[in-house]
């Protein structure tokens, strides 16, 4: 064990004492190395937790004594009032340099070009700033430079994002954008937690054990869940950032409590990168369909012309369910058709061979609502009325159609047993988009 490799593990980590593969007496006379009880009274250090309903008490083995726990984070191992939590500084992998980093050779809008250089100067200013773009408007390829600024000045990059296939669709896109950087992704099971490397793709579940590490934070989908209801998400995302960093929220659909927050600047892309506007779905009644469908397994006759029509001309259709039993029934009632929702094991290679076309229809729930670019699709929502689909779901899915330049429109329809404020604010949030972006 050496001082090197201690401060290589805890750079800009925090974590338990078991989770450290070193003498903790060693460690402790390291001078650099920050030493924390975990709880104080009802708040945990970890993930912010205050709820004292979130805190629980044992016998714990450590100190021979009864001690409380934090139950919010405990599947990151038990946090208790005797626990402690090490943390070393963080520090830079690149040294600045007028280095050109970025492979990319695409063409901005005027309206890219505008938030890409306000990305830059925001990084400069370390400040924050809120980047509202429509669903397909190209929100990754905007912060293209801004990420490459960062690198040349040898700063700690973050991208993070509240779901796992964000991640898993932005990992390929930034090492194909910056291929001499070393790129590490962090989701549930993944390997290299603690690697220092110059751009971090992280679920922000994943961000709870960082503490003071990355000088820009760049959060994708701001309003997705779990981050938009969980307070130690939020709470993990400003402990990940250093003290003087830069943060940055990307959104198609933000939150009111950012979008009117007057201290941060906001730009706002109402037009997709291609100048065509967002698809606006079609609303079909189709009655009371759910008992007829889980009863006798019949698939609604407007769902089947649906998919049957999309096929026959070519296309992928997706078709969004609210639960789980009913992706399950239509899964065996259509044919080459599979069904991912966020717990199956293989919902990655099953997206993949759908973009392949080895699968003629996906059903879904709500968790490829976002941050999933397939060409060629049409979209149907079943039981839009269901109080899963709110506003910025609905857009969200509408948002899936017609992204690419080769394919710029598409179907979307809302299958349901009954307008709800939901449909109608979403159908009025897309008329909007599309009028700011110079669409009638």
């Amino acid at each position: 064990m050496t001082e090197h490799e201690i401060l290589a593990l805890l750079n800009g980590i925090r974590l338990l004492a078991d989770e450290i593969p070193f003498d903790i007496q060693e460690i402790n006379k390291l001078g650099l190395i920050k030493k924390e009880l975990g709880l104080n009274n009802y708040n945990c250090l970890r993930c912010g937790n205050n709820d004292k309903n979130k805190f629980g008490k044992h016998f714990c083995l450590r100190c021979n004594n009864i001690c409380y726990y934090c139950k919010n984070c405990i599947m990151m191992g038990k946090l208790s009032s005797c626990s402690e939590l090490y943390s070393g500084p963080s520090t830079n992998t690149l040294e600045p340099t007028n280095k050109n980093y970025l492979n990319y050779d695409g063409e901005f809008t005027d309206e890219q070009k505008t938030a890409s250089t306000k990305v830059i100067e925001t990084i400069k200013q370390k400040s924050q700033l809120l980047i509202w773009a429509v669903c397909g408007a190209g929100k990754t390829e905007i912060i293209f430079p801004g990420l490459n600024f960062a690198l040349q000045k040898g700063l700690n990059i973050c991208l993070a994002t509240p779901r796992t296939d964000v991640v898993h669709e932005l990992t390929p896109r930034l090492k194909k954008a910056f291929p001499e950087i070393e790129i590490t992704s962090l989701f549930g099971g993944s390997e290299n937690k603690y690697k220092n490397s110059p751009i971090t793709i992280s679920t922000t579940h994943q961000l709870l054990r960082f503490y003071k590490k990355f000088d820009v934070l760049i959060l994708d989908e701001i309003d997705a869940f779990p981050y938009n209801y969980d307070k130690s998400l939020q709470y993990a995302v400003n402990n990940a950032r250093k003290d003087d960093s830069t943060f940055i929220m990307l959104s198609a659909t933000p939150p009111n409590s950012i979008n009117y927050n007057q201290q941060i600047n906001k730009v706002i892309i109402p037009k997709r990168y291609h100048g065509n506007p967002l698809p606006l779905p079609k609303l079909e009644w189709i009655g009371d369909w759910e008992k007829s469908l889980l009863t006798k397994n019949n698939v609604p006759k407007k769902l089947q012309d649906f998919i049957e029509h999309s096929i026959r001309e070519g296309r992928k259709p997706i078709v969004f369910v609210p639960n789980i039993p009913i992706g399950s029934v239509l899964q065996d009632k259509i044919s080459e058709s599979k069904f991912v929702y966020s717990s199956h094991e293989n919902r990655k290679r099953i997206v993949e061979e759908f973009k392949e076309g080895k699968l003629k229809c996906l059903i879904t729930t709500t968790i490829l609502e976002r941050g999933v670019t397939i060409p060629f699709v049409d979209v149907a929502v079943l039981g839009a009325d269901d109080e899963i689909f709110n506003e910025t779901a609905l857009v969200q899915i509408a948002g899936r159609v017609g992204r690419k330049k080769e394919d710029t429109s598409g179907r979307v329809i809302f299958f349901h047993n009954g307008k709800t404020n939901e449909i109608l604010k979403s159908i009025k949030h897309i008329k909007k988009i599309n009028r700011l972006g110079g669409f009638e």
